[in-house]
């Protein structure tokens, strides 16, 4: 009996990257690009302009919690002229998680099959409406490009003084531990202070 992989949000989010690599202008996952209480599992733009949104669920409980949003209020709208919103909205899921009859119409349903990604059924338009998202995205991506710079600032200073105190305890041990220490954090050579 053949084992179905056991996927997750980010095991399908790294699946959606490979498979809109080509002819993709932009593709961002856990952005907020509608909105801050509107989080988009995995968002892209085609080199034509328009965006789709990727909700990945991995569960039915999630799946089924997921039209208490807001958003599906303004998916459900006829008028949608105006609205910021994607132009194409999927359900990612694992394989057969879902039916398509489970589905909303104004979405689309892809399974995830083993490492590959099966198209159940094709979104329509929610609109047809183009936007110049790099003046949404700029900022985003700025945003989440600061807070990593200054997470990796927090690591460096972290990382520095780890080393310093690695070094500081490394006198007190045996010279092979020491060599092992040197070799493994990159420090210069461990003085050991000589006793009279």
């Amino acid at each position: 009996m053949a084992v179905k992989a056991k996927h997750t949000e980010e095991s399908i989010t790294t699946i959606l990257r490979s498979h809109y690599n080509q002819g993709y202008t932009y593709r961002l996952n856990n952005i907020f690009i509608y909105g801050n209480d509107w989080e988009s599992d995995f968002f892209c733009v085609d080199d034509e302009g328009y965006a789709s949104e990727f909700e990945i669920k991995i569960s039915r409980a999630d799946f089924k919690g997921d039209f208490k949003k807001y958003k599906h209020l303004l998916f459900r709208k006829m008028n949608k002229r105006g609205l910021l919103m994607p132009n194409k909205f999927y359900y990612v899921v694992p394989d057969g998680m879902v039916s398509p009859d489970d589905i909303p119409r104004y979405a689309g349903l892809i399974y995830v099959v083993g490492s590959h990604l099966k198209v159940v059924r094709r979104a329509p338009y929610l609109h047809k409406e183009k936007r110049d998202y790099r003046r949404i995205i700029a900022p985003k991506v700025y945003e989440r490009y600061a807070i990593q710079r200054r997470q990796l600032a927090v690591v460096r200073y972290e990382n520095m003084e780890l080393k310093k105190m690695i070094r500081d305890f490394a006198k007190f041990l045996p010279k092979e531990k020491r060599d092992v220490i040197r070799q493994n954090f990159y420090l210069q050579e461990v003085v050991v202070p000589k006793t009279s």
